[in-house]
């Protein structure tokens, strides 16, 4: 699984799910459908301005960060709803696009990160991410 890091209750609610034997039901990347159903796309606080078409131009805009590279689009995890450091931020929330960290061949796959992503790593991306 690619994660630059994991998020400690990604872990730890793993972790704890085998140890009571819950039944953990798992995505065709064989992770956790408990924090990996969902595009980081659909949460995303910046949805409207995309479905308005309203895209920043650079990082310090206001506007969806679609063309400076965010790849929420094509990526699964539950960021926008656990955020990091205990609920403080995330990505999103930092003012940088999402960079696909929970998906395969990152970061390599998903470079240059601060460029809107070309038709082809896309293609990819879907093609891998088929659910």
């Amino acid at each position: 699984m690619s994660l630059a890091p994991p998020h400690p209750d990604w872990f730890l609610g793993t972790i704890s799910a085998l140890l009571l034997e819950k039944n953990l039901e798992l995505d065709d990347l064989l992770r956790p459908k408990l924090f990996f159903s969902q595009l980081i796309h659909e949460n995303c606080p910046k949805r409207a301005d995309f479905d308005k078409g309203k895209f920043a131009k650079n990082l310090s805009q206001e506007g969806c960060l679609y063309q400076l590279g965010c790849k929420g689009h094509f990526t699964y995890a539950d960021c926008p709803l656990r955020e990091w450091n205990e609920g403080i931020n995330w990505c999103i929330k930092a003012g940088s696009p999402c960079l696909g960290c929970t998906e395969p061949g990152f970061p390599d796959f998903n470079s240059p990160f601060y460029e809107k992503t070309r038709l082809e790593t896309l293609k990819k991306c879907i093609d891998t991410n088929l659910r």
